[in-house]
């Protein structure tokens, strides 16, 4: 019969791989911290893209309502409202919300 120390594995030793995301892993960790300045702007930006994304569905809305009832156009009334809506008003309205909230964002968000 053998010791029990015959039996008992060596330790596994760590492969390269393994080492280098452990490490990898640290350095993404690090830069991720709560109020590192990276992280600031990336929230502010992040918040500034919900803004845009709320301004371009209110300025679509907005523009395709107001094309509906002020537009001359008799035969494709819809088309012209729904193509002015999603490629002009729309995008004008984005742009906006995105450099308000960016704005906003970047003096504490009040």
């Amino acid at each position: 019969m053998r010791g029990r120390g015959a039996l008992a594995r060596p330790p596994a030793r760590a492969s390269a791989f393994d080492t280098l995301a452990s490490g990898r892993s640290t350095v993404l960790c690090s830069s991720q911290r709560s109020g590192s300045p990276v992280s600031a702007a990336m929230q502010r930006f992040g918040l500034a893209l919900v803004y845009a994304v709320g301004g371009y569905i209110v300025a679509a809305g907005l523009g395709y309502f107001l094309i509906q009832q002020f537009s001359a156009n008799v035969h494709d009334r819809d088309l012209e409202a729904a193509m002015t809506s999603a490629l002009v008003t729309g995008p004008i309205g984005a742009v906006a919300a995105f450099v308000i909230g960016f704005v906003r964002n970047g003096r504490g968000g009040s």
